[in-house]
């Protein structure tokens, strides 16, 4: 059982770390899991302002996204 634990943590930790060094030095800007966090968060916010491009609500995803990212990354690792 420690072992299987152990194993998991380690896996789970180097798929973090490699997305987070990905995400840091990629050209395009984003891995797979920032990716897949920002699309989602984009497509909910985007619903919640009745998808309406011009709603105020979407001016503070931005900066409420990098926090999401950063903090999913701290909560993994």
């Amino acid at each position: 059982m420690n072992i299987t634990l152990f194993i998991n943590g380690v896996i789970i930790t180097l798929i973090t770390i490699y997305d987070m060094i990905a995400t840091i030095f990629s050209p395009r800007g984003a891995s797979f899991m920032a990716d897949k966090i920002s699309r989602r968060i984009w497509r909910f916010s985007f619903k919640i302002a009745k998808k309406d491009g011009r709603n105020k609500l979407l001016n503070t995803v931005g900066l409420s996204l990098l926090l999401i990212i950063v903090l999913s990354f701290i909560i993994i690792f």
